[in-house]
């Protein structure tokens, strides 16, 4: 009996995992199609070299215009052969100084990962001074604090780049439903 009971709720296991899979497949099949609406890119390259980066619709940016020391910031909102927007805001390429692509994501998952590290260390600390050891921190909490420390100060300042047009960095505008109609 209690290997007919355990039967069951296997195939039950089995059958609810089948079920998890085949969402998650499709969910990731829904993901990765997506990203085919975005027409238009913009590549960055140094002048006389292979494109360097690509930013489609919707990437985080930061652009400095030329006569200006304000930065804007915001997501790309529609891309065009003289320009793009940001958040509402049209600039012509012609009128960019400086360029900063950046990751939020890669940005915070840096903050956290440094707040953690931090976090760990004051509270081994704080644990073994209120239970009254002789040592205050182990030479393997150190090292674990220091990792997650030191990983988030790489992830955090990693997080972008400046491209400056002035230094020989340009713009490649493509539109894939122009691109062959010229």
């Amino acid at each position: 009996m209690l290997n007919l009971l355990t039967s069951i709720s296997l195939q039950k296991m089995i059958q609810n995992l089948n079920n998890v899979l085949k969402t998650a497949f499709l969910l990731a099949l829904f993901l990765s199609m997506t990203d085919l609406s975005a027409q238009q890119y913009i590549y960055l390259q140094k002048k006389g070299n292979v494109p360097y980066k690509r930013l489609t619709l919707y990437d985080d940016l930061k652009i400095l215009p030329k006569d200006s020391d304000d930065w804007i910031k915001g997501k790309i909102n529609f891309i065009a052969q003289e320009s793009l927007e940001i958040n509402g805001t049209r600039i012509l390429y012609s009128d960019i100084q400086k360029l900063k692509t950046y990751s939020s994501t890669l940005k915070l998952t840096g903050a956290a990962l440094g707040i953690a590290g931090g976090g760990y260390a004051f509270l081994s600390t704080f644990n073994s001074a209120i239970n009254g050891e002789s040592t205050l921190i182990y030479s393997n909490e150190v090292i674990t604090s220091s990792i997650l420390l030191a990983g988030g100060l790489i992830m955090y300042f990693s997080s972008g780049k400046t491209y400056d047009i002035d230094k020989g960095w340009e713009l490649r505008i493509i539109d894939t439903e122009t691109y062959g109609q010229e």
